[in-house]
């Protein structure tokens, strides 16, 4: 064997262990670009199933918002007269042309020329507040339960949505209209629940808020956003997914019904300077009663009332006598009513 036989030899062996160590460099570090690419996609994997899931729970919880309950069988106009006057008073159906058609309502006549205009809750008749009515009517003070957009007695939205006042102070603002047109010179609007915020609405955007003298809210929702964190508590929904979820709930809503949830925050946006009677009993699990009292904390003039262990626009089902005490002193104070 030659010396230059000598000398390949251990290059072909250094070459072969350099080789070798490449190897044994590059595998572990193909590897680890194997297990990050591995995971990445079960991150992505993961990320787009929780947005799946939240879109699905978007849409359903969208559709628990804006769907209006179907009203109960046997709901008509004559028969919320009926239940009106069964409270002791006069009252007779009145229809209205409004923004979709003819609404129909009930009408208390009175000889002030001040008129009340009621609105009702989500899901409830036109006679939600018939226990008022009689107090009402004692002072002489026309009466109208007014309808809205999908509640049974008036026409339905073109999209069959609702959006809790955002649209619906348009029909409110035909029932102003109406009342004016047979003599109405000041109004004094009250709101039940969901009717707090058509009110709320109205007093923002209509043209004609100034022409309201007083309000009256029973159980309002007053914030939207606050309605709905409380309604998931109900739900049974864990804390940490709650938000998530009402982004989600809110980006589906506004995609199907262009709704404005700014707008449904009446405590920051109010700014009707009218005397306020504000009722929401300590025990409603509905709509929370922070706004309400925020509300009354913030206006110069309101008079705020917590009956408690009552629910839900109850007090006047729970303590009939109280509320109705309550309205006349209210009414007294606010518009000179007898």
């Amino acid at each position: 064997m030659t010396g230059g036989a000598h000398r390949t030899i251990p290059r072909m062996v250094t070459r072969s262990l350099e080789r070798a160590a490449r190897r044994e460099v590059a595998t572990p570090s193909r590897s680890r670009r194997r297990s990050r690419a591995a995971l990445a996609v079960v991150a992505l994997a993961a990320v787009l199933l929780v947005a799946c899931g939240l879109a699905g729970a978007g849409w359903y919880y969208s559709d628990q918002l804006l769907g209006y309950p179907p009203p109960d069988d046997g709901w008509d106009v004559g028969q919320q007269v009926d239940v009106v006057e069964a409270q002791g008073v006069a009252a007779e159906p009145w229809t209205i042309d409004g923004p979709l058609g003819s609404y129909d309502g009930v009408f208390v006549p009175g000889s002030s020329d001040t008129w009340v205009l009621v609105v009702h809750g989500r899901g409830a008749p036109l006679a939600d507040a018939a226990a008022a009515v009689p107090v009402l009517a004692d002072a002489d003070l026309p009466v109208v339960l007014t309808s809205f957009r999908n509640d049974g007695f008036a026409p339905d939205d073109p999209d069959g949505l609702g959006t809790l006042g955002d649209r619906e102070w348009h029909d409110l603002q035909a029932w102003v209209d109406a009342a004016q047109g047979a003599g109405a010179r000041s109004i004094v609007l009250y709101g039940r629940s969901m009717g707090g915020s058509v009110v709320g609405s109205f007093l923002q955007q209509s043209p004609d808020a100034g022409e309201v003298d007083a309000v009256i809210l029973d159980s309002p929702l007053l914030s939207m956003h606050e309605t709905l964190e409380l309604q998931a508590a109900g739900y049974g929904i864990p804390a940490p997914l709650v938000e998530p979820l009402l982004v989600a709930t809110k980006a589906v809503s506004v995609a199907r019904a262009g709704m404005d949830f700014a707008a449904l925050e009446h405590v920051a946006r109010w700014d009707a300077d009218v005397p306020a009677l504000l009722i929401h009993g300590d025990a409603d699990r509905t709509v929370p009663v922070g706004p309400t009292i925020a509300l009354a904390r913030k206006l110069d003039d309101a008079t705020l009332l917590r009956p408690p262990g009552v629910g839900h626009a109850a007090w006047s089902d729970a303590d009939p006598a109280a509320h109705a005490a309550a309205l006349r002193r209210f009414l007294t104070a606010a518009v000179g009513a007898s």
